[in-house]
């Protein structure tokens, strides 16, 4: 047999395999229900964590913020509890100058120094 007759055989037999490639081999028997039970529940249970950890960062971060703008909204009531605070004791004193019941000074106007 000569070169010429061998790379042709060689590259028949590598058209056969091309040809192959796509077909699955033979399979072995089938093993132990048990272990194929075993490496789901374990399957499921790596799973189950990797949700777990997961679920447990965002609740962190959710609660972390619900905590910022709860802190938020309490500063924001505290500053408008003062400026209307404010603004009616501003109002009530100008309403009582207006009324001449106050004087320049706030005094009462009816207290004689």
């Amino acid at each position: 047999m000569n070169i010429e007759q061998r790379i042709a055989a060689l590259e028949a037999e590598l058209e056969e395999i091309k040809k192959l490639r796509g077909i699955p081999g033979p399979r072995g028997p089938a093993g132990p229900i048990e272990a194929a039970v075993a490496n789901a529940k374990a399957s499921v249970v790596d799973a189950e964590l990797r949700v777990q950890a997961r679920v447990n960062a965002t609740y962190e971060k959710f609660a972390a913020d619900v905590k910022a703008l709860r802190e938020e909204v309490a500063d924001l009531k505290k500053f408008m509890d003062e400026r209307i605070q404010n603004a009616v004791d501003s109002h009530t004193i100008q309403a009582l100058r207006d009324y001449h019941l106050l004087d320049e000074n706030h005094a009462p106007a009816h207290w004689k120094k």
